[in-house]
């Protein structure tokens, strides 16, 4: 299922094949910034969403 940005329910990107996908994008275009994930609990380390996201309304969610 194809997954895209959106701040409230506006769609602000193309649709790409996965969430990571779709975030790793919108960080390249600086529309978000991805920080470390430094306790690595919940993620494993990888890439979370930043705290200023929720600020902001967005979301990464699938195209229906």
């Amino acid at each position: 299922m194809p997954y895209a940005l959106f701040e409230d329910v506006t769609k602000l990107s193309q649709e790409f094949p996965t969430e990571e996908d779709a975030w790793k994008h919108a960080d390249d275009a600086r529309l978000v910034d991805l920080v470390d994930d430094v306790s690595g609990c919940c993620t494993g380390g990888a890439k979370s969403r930043h705290e200023d996201l929720r600020q902001r309304k967005f979301s990464c969610r699938p195209c229906i």
